[in-house]
């Protein structure tokens, strides 16, 4: 499940006011790594960062591979916007 902008948004904000990663995991029905992604700038980019060395580190066949398989989930994801949208 995607979050939403609104909804990452209200995470950050209940996350300020007290609340506990776990209990705001259950409420938007996510793990609460995701939770902790979106509430912590440090994981974030030790994650993203982690994610960029791995991919760095694929051979080439796999990279073309990878970026064929990203290429049609943005396919997919643009035509259920624009079903959705109508």
């Amino acid at each position: 499940m995607k979050l939403s902008k609104e909804q990452i948004e209200e995470i950050k904000k209940l996350y300020k006011e007290g609340a506990n990663q776990i209990e705001i995991a259950k409420q938007f029905n996510v793990k609460q790594s995701t939770i902790t992604y979106w509430v912590n700038q440090e994981y974030r980019e030790n994650k993203i960062r982690t994610l960029v060395e791995k991919f760095r580190n694929l051979p080439r066949e796999k990279k073309v591979e990878f970026q064929k398989g990203r290429t049609e989930y943005m396919r997919e994801y643009q035509r259920r916007l624009r079903k959705n949208k109508l």
